[in-house]
């Protein structure tokens, strides 16, 4: 699935990485998960900095991460502090943020305005991005919800592959993504928004503002 040039660039990117990176790959029974696993394959090859665990499906580790929903790539590693996922195949214009976000994960520099709301998450805080890899506005708000997951054991980031998971889509009543639902829609951001209005609105959130 990676060519040799795709695996030139992508180390490059990756051989920077100060912490080690771990992908948790718990397959569906769909197409997707095999294409998922070959890439993951091909990810691990790489670096030794990134390290790859594929499951087998309906592997019982799943039950530890209360996973209901198939295909999923988990990160772990030193510098994730949360529970950072990634939900269905990062495709198309996904795939070149899903790499950024193993670099930063890998890394120790946690910038950007985020910082300076993540002292005000006491409490668990759900981040969910609907994305579709031909949007090209998705990959903003996917690796925006990676970034936070990595900065407080509160904060769970999951990115959704909208067109693997409609249901989600009904439950949102989602017409266009990228769409960033938190804690079940108390706060719901339509579009991609850049970090500092990230902040500015999960600030009003988390301070008892009105943030919609």
């Amino acid at each position: 699935m990676l060519d040799n040039e795709t695996k030139q660039e992508i180390h490059k990117r990756l051989s920077g990485m100060q912490n080690e990176v771990e992908i948790l790959f718990f397959p569906g029974p769909d197409e997707n998960s095999a294409h998922i696993r070959e890439m993951l394959k091909g990810l691990g090859s790489i670096t030794p900095k990134l390290k790859v665990v594929l499951y087998d499906e309906a592997a019982p580790e799943a039950a530890s991460f209360s996973i209901q929903n198939v295909p999923v790539m988990i990160f772990r590693g030193p510098g994730i502090k949360g529970d950072a996922r990634f939900y269905g195949f990062p495709g198309g214009l996904e795939f070149p943020v899903f790499i950024e976000f193993i670099a930063l994960a890998g890394s120790t520099e946690r910038t950007g305005p985020f910082t300076g709301i993540i002292p005000l998450v006491k409490e668990t805080l759900l981040v969910e991005s609907l994305v579709s890899p031909a949007c090209h506005f998705c990959p903003t708000a996917a690796y925006l919800t990676l970034k936070l997951a990595l900065m407080s054991e509160h904060i769970k980031g999951y990115v959704y592959e909208i067109q693997e998971f409609p249901y989600l889509a009904q439950k949102y009543q989602v017409q266009a993504v990228p769409r960033t639902i938190v804690n079940d829609g108390k706060l719901d951001i339509r579009g991609a928004q850049p970090e500092d209005v990230f902040a500015m609105l999960l600030k009003r959130l988390l301070t008892g503002q009105p943030a919609n």
